[in-house]
């Protein structure tokens, strides 16, 4: 998501993040990447993660989150702007915009249950260390992602097939970062 929407801190002024033909957005190697995936006769799946800072929404005890090249696009991403977002992906690549190729599988996010790619994942403060009791924070924050994404890539197509995020496997909580 990152890599295709507008870069910065803030949403620039009069960006319309559902609408794919925006001129802030950067589609082009995606639309490159995905022109050989469907000449070379395969089905492509579209994982989507890392929102933009401007889309980032932190919280009072996520000082230890802060942009980072380890944390960036991973903190509590903002579900709304991710689903139109989601809508300006799948209409793009929905078959009929621009001469681009269908793409029919969507993955929102990869491992939300790993500190390298949703965070907070625990409802504790960040210098805390977490165990396999503490509260979690990320399967909330990542539902609201998802189904918000669903939404969206059902209404451009109802045939569309969205995917849960593929999970980290276990708990490893580390120094400086918890899964």
């Amino acid at each position: 998501w990152a890599d295709i929407a507008p870069a910065g801190t803030v949403k620039p002024d009069g960006f319309d993040a559902g609408n794919p033909a925006d001129p802030a957005y950067r589609w082009e190697a995606t639309d490159r990447a995905l022109r050989a995936v469907k000449a070379a006769g395969l089905e492509p799946i579209l994982t989507i993660s890392e929102a933009p800072l401007w889309a980032e929404r932190y919280a009072p005890g996520d000082e230890l989150l802060m942009p980072t090249d380890r944390f960036q696009g991973t903190v509590r991403p903002d579900a709304a702007e991710f689903a139109l977002f989601a809508r300006a992906i799948t209409t793009r690549y929905g078959g009929s915009f621009a001469g681009l190729p269908r793409v029919r599988w969507w993955q929102p996010w990869n491992e939300p249950n790993h500190h390298n790619d949703l965070n907070p994942q625990f409802d504790i403060a960040p210098d805390q260390p977490a165990t396999a009791t503490s509260p979690l924070a990320s399967p909330a924050i990542y539902r609201e992602l998802l189904q918000g994404f669903a939404r969206a890539a059902h209404a451009v197509h109802a045939d569309n097939v969205v995917v849960a995020g593929g999970l980290a496997p276990f708990f490893r909580p580390s120094p400086g970062g918890r899964a």
